[in-house]
């Protein structure tokens, strides 16, 4: 029985982020057809910030989405004279989009009354650069990337994989920022991912593989 996998991809697909990094699909699709497009069965859904045609013939083409959502850019905050607006609306922007991604396959198993095995989440710039082996990995268990030196006190957020259940009670982190920064979370995603896994009772469920810059690394930074 292949397995049944859903990528769901959040966030910019071009142009330039917040901080003025440059952010592109180009490469990245080409690692994921090598490393996570092979040997099972894998639909792509994705929620993308733009509105530009030919960026959307170009997503469309390349990815074959199952479901999709181009939406004009959305200011999340707009406070910016304030020194926290601009990363609050960056962690906001960002929480969103894996938030609609996600729901979009939701929608996509109730429309066809089934579940995937495991759900990865990621950014358009993620490029993968060694093979999953999905049958290692167990859906009661939420898995991230392991930090080059560690990290305490937040996730690697460039991915995320779980089981579809987790999945979707995960990534309603988005409707919680705002308590969770009065809770006195840092205005940080990988805070923001690791406070919100601890929030659901996932602290036990955590486990981390694959390493930055050896398994995966932005784009940018190749």
């Amino acid at each position: 029985n292949l397995m049944r996998i859903a990528l769901c991809l959040h966030g910019l697909s071009s142009g330039t982020n917040d901080k003025g990094d440059p952010v592109s699909f180009e490469n990245s699709y080409m690692y994921l057809q090598q490393n996570v497009l092979v040997n099972h069965t894998v639909d792509v859904f994705f929620h993308t910030w733009g509105t530009s045609q030919d960026k959307k013939n170009d997503l469309i083409t390349t990815y074959n989405p199952c479901s999709f959502v181009f939406e004009k850019q959305i200011i999340f905050d707009s406070d910016f004279s304030e020194s926290r607006g601009p990363l609050r609306h960056s962690c906001k922007s960002r929480w969103y989009s894996h938030m609609k991604s996600v729901e979009l396959k939701r929608k996509y198993e109730e429309r066809y009354n089934f579940k995937y095995d495991f759900i990865l989440v990621t950014r358009f710039d993620t490029c993968f650069l060694t093979p999953f082996d999905w049958e290692k990995y167990s859906s009661k268990y939420f898995y991230s990337g392991l930090w080059p030196d560690g990290d305490p006190n937040g996730l690697q957020d460039l991915w995320f994989i779980a089981g579809t259940d987790i999945m979707d009670q995960y990534s309603n982190l988005y409707e919680h920022i705002d308590k969770y920064f009065d809770l006195g979370c840092l205005v940080s995603n990988h805070s923001l991912a690791k406070f919100h896994a601890i929030q659901l009772g996932l602290g036990d469920k955590l486990r981390y593989f694959k390493k930055e810059a050896n398994d995966f690394e932005l784009e940018r930074w190749l």
